[in-house]
């Protein structure tokens, strides 16, 4: 809570955004702005001002405020200070569990193909941003190449187990000792 007043009962709520959702906090001289004739800048008119635009930036909309308040007022004094904040919502939360990739290959590398579509539809589903996408693809191209072409030197068919997390903002590839080993044969690699 930012300016407090004592002696005053304050509830607390939360909400949540969606994606492209807006929130915009305001301090009561925007409300309170007064024309030549002493009449308020009002709660509805600033409710009308932000329902009837869809402006591109928080920016804009804090100038499309201002600038309204602005006609508004007709060159009146400011009486009160005018304080503003507004913040677009461009992500979707991965709320409770983490989402998880999983994918078992075998060890051919016409497989490695495959698994960066498949994470590809991952980072899709989970919204990772597409420069993360790329380095994260790079990486698997990278590891499974060398494992398939140096981590079986008897050769043999064997099978590949890759797993990564996204919980929130996190993407969390497990360390191989992670795995517990009677989880896991000779015969197959986890990354």
């Amino acid at each position: 809570m930012l300016g407090p007043m004592g002696g005053i009962a304050f509830k607390e709520g939360k909400t949540g955004l969606a994606k492209g959702e807006a929130l915009f906090l305001f301090s009561d001289g925007v409300t309170e702005a007064m024309n030549p004739t002493r009449m308020l800048y009002g709660e509805e008119r600033l409710e009308d001002l932000l329902g009837s635009h869809d402006p591109a930036s928080p920016e804009e909309l804090i100038s499309l405020t201002l600038e309204d308040i602005g006609v508004f007022a007709a060159g009146a004094e400011q009486s009160d200070d005018i304080t503003m904040l507004a913040l677009n919502f461009l992500a979707t939360p991965i709320a409770g569990e983490a989402r998880s990739f999983s994918l078992r290959m075998k060890n051919q590398l016409s497989e490695v193909g495959d698994v960066l579509a498949a994470f590809d539809g991952f980072a899709r589903e989970t919204e990772i941003p597409g420069e993360a996408t790329q380095k994260v693809k790079l990486a698997f191209d990278e590891l499974l190449n060398n494992i398939v072409s140096y981590g079986f030197p008897y050769g043999g068919e064997h099978e590949i187990d890759l797993y990564l997390e996204r919980k929130e903002e996190r993407l969390k590839i497990p360390s191989p000792t992670a795995a517990s080993p009677s989880t896991l044969s000779k015969r197959r690699r986890r990354i």
